[in-house]
């Protein structure tokens, strides 16, 4: 099965092949939302129509599965390469940086996909980046630049720009936001979380995104208590639980899913309506 591209995703497409007629290492930015995942998945199948094996690679072990099923909803089979799961040959493989950079047989590529490419500047992005010296290399990321504002320029040599955030809400891709805020910048929290979240909320699926594992802990068991189905997961949680918390989000059990730095990338909700 194929999808169907979007206007944007297949312009994005045009012009990231454009690029490559003048250089090998590519970024596509483009916003959340946007369907940067699809758009790879076009560009892929267009590469393994003319010979060339991929190497999809994504910052986290625990999106390897994920990102694999999307690929394959967009009518790319591959493999995945990850400790514990059996190895299958094919032109696309799906893997973590981290599994690649401990491994000493890298799988042969000629294309290579940056998954959150603004984690390029990492030691072990560079590593595994000098193993393919041939390759042409294409970076996704809706943020082109490091955590410390600092370019992607040593790593990609030519940025496209798919689409702005403007530009999808004017053409009805994406939703405009509503945002409750103070008028003003304080210190300390305006509203009570758990208050906030029943006041104004209206009880739609809501991911909450928490600055300490405790703080998360608490929104969960506070809205628990006042009768709401609340579920916490973090870096620690275990890989079964953590799937059993989205899965019951996905299917509508858990009306609010509070994390910490966990659903920040690589993680698509649509039944979400309040963040």
């Amino acid at each position: 099965m194929t999808i169907a591209l979007r206007p944007y995703q297949s312009r994005a497409i045009a012009d990231v092949r454009a690029a490559y007629r003048r250089v090998r290492r590519v970024l596509l930015v483009a916003p959340t939302g946007f369907g940067k995942t699809a758009t790879a998945s076009a560009l892929i199948a267009w590469a393994v129509a003319r010979g060339r094996r991929v190497l999809f690679l994504v910052h986290r072990r625990e999106i390897v599965m994920d990102t694999a099923r999307r690929l394959d909803a967009a009518g790319v089979s591959c493999g995945v390469v990850m400790a514990g799961v059996p190895r299958t040959d094919g032109d696309v493989q799906v893997a973590s940086v981290q599994t690649v950079a401990a491994r000493e047989d890298h799988p042969p590529a000629d294309l290579i996909v940056w998954d959150e490419a603004h984690h390029a500047a990492a030691e072990s992005y560079r590593d595994i980046a000098a193993q393919y010296p041939n390759a042409w290399h294409l970076g996704l990321t809706a943020t082109p630049e490091r955590a410390d504002g600092v370019g992607l320029r040593d790593a990609f040599d030519e940025l496209v720009v798919g689409a702005t955030v403007r530009e999808l809400q004017a053409d009805g891709y994406l939703a405009h936001c509503d945002v409750l805020a103070p008028a003003r910048r304080q210190n300390g929290l305006a509203m009570d979380p758990c208050d906030a979240w029943i006041a104004h909320a209206g009880g739609r699926p809501t991911v909450a995104f928490c600055r300490t594992v405790e703080e998360s802990k608490l929104l969960a068991a506070r809205l628990a208590m006042r009768g709401i189905e609340a579920r916490h997961i973090d870096g620690a949680t275990h890989s079964a639980q953590r799937d059993s918390a989205l899965a019951a989000f996905a299917q509508g059990r858990v009306q609010v899913l509070a994390n910490v730095f966990v659903l920040t990338e690589g993680w698509d909700a649509p039944r979400a309506k309040v963040c």
